[in-house]
């Protein structure tokens, strides 16, 4: 009988590294622990907004923003807006969390000033997005965006329409220390994915995970999680 590859990659983790963790568990868990029934949350750049669905209930109201509609009948409160004209009241929102979002923003101060703006002082900001020291990053930029695309497509079988620009104006280390206005960074992790489409990818990502363990060598990972405070 055919083993599913994901039960064939769990298998794998649990032998080797039961401490690993996927990107969205990681993920997940940082939302669930800054929600609560005082919480007004925005989830910028939402997708399907399956994540406000699955977690909005723990907020005091939760809603997600997007270009455009999901292309499923979404049960979450949604907001067809463009990021720099969000229709929300000037610091009214505890929490905003933007997932693989801000690597394709082109001019990150204008980009995060309506953030800014409808954030609460000591209000959070919770970023997840690639890592333009990787080298599964850093390498993919320096192609043309349309071999880029076919490469990206055929590698995570995923459709043209999904795959948008980067720009990485923001993604290291170093400019995300530097904080951005009013905006402070009060934690930061490196994460390694381990995409189970093709059990020869998820290899090559679970050894790159293994790899990069030691503290030294963390900055090398595909994804960066951050936190934001809004300071008074």
């Amino acid at each position: 009988m055919k083993i599913d590859t994901k039960v064939w990659c769990d298998k794998i983790i649990r032998g080797i590294d039961p401490s690993f963790r996927y990107r969205w568990e990681i993920y997940n868990q940082l939302i669930c622990l800054n929600l609560s029934k005082n919480t007004l949350w925005v989830d910028i750049g939402c997708g399907n907004n399956l994540i406000v669905e699955d977690f909005g209930t723990e907020a005091n109201f939760a809603v997600g923003i997007d270009l455009k509609p999901p292309e499923h009948k979404t049960t979450a409160p949604f907001v067809c807006a463009n990021l720099r004209h969000l229709p929300i009241h000037s610091n009214i929102a505890n929490f905003i969390t933007l997932r693989f979002v801000v690597e394709h923003l082109q001019n990150i101060p204008n980009d995060f000033s309506e953030i800014e703006r409808i954030l609460k002082p000591n209000g959070r900001i919770l970023i997840i997005t690639t890592n333009s020291w990787s080298p599964f990053i850093f390498l993919p930029r320096i192609l043309p965006f349309c071999v880029k695309n076919v490469i990206i497509r055929t590698l995570y079988k995923i459709s043209a329409i999904d795959i948008q620009p980067t720009f990485h104006k923001f993604n290291s280390l170093r400019k995300m220390k530097r904080g951005l206005g009013s905006l402070k960074l009060v934690y930061i992790d490196f994460i390694q994915d381990a995409n189970y489409v093709r059990r020869w990818l998820f290899l090559i990502f679970f050894a790159w995970h293994l790899f990069t363990k030691q503290g030294v060598l963390k900055f090398l990972r595909t994804c960066i999680v951050a936190i934001f405070e809004k300071s008074n």
